[in-house]
């Protein structure tokens, strides 16, 4: 739909799309990837003399973990 001058500029709702319902695995999968990249990166930095940038990657790898350990 092509919006001209006779209609509001916003018009609730006209960009919306269905949003995809994601399963317990798909969040599981989401953060074991970020989890992943995190440590690479924090490997990364510290083999380029950057332990510091390392060490606090690392800790946001800890945290994400934390959201993967079984309750």
């Amino acid at each position: 739909m092509e919006l001209d001058a006779s209609h509001p500029k916003e018009v609730e709702g006209w960009a919306e799309a269905p949003r995809r319902a994601l399963s317990a695995g798909d969040l599981s999968a989401i953060l074991r990837r970020e989890r992943n990249d995190l440590l690479a990166a924090a490997t990364e930095y510290e083999e380029h003399g950057r332990p510091d940038e390392g060490a606090r990657l690392r800790r946001r790898a800890a945290l994400v973990e934390r959201y993967l350990a079984d309750p």
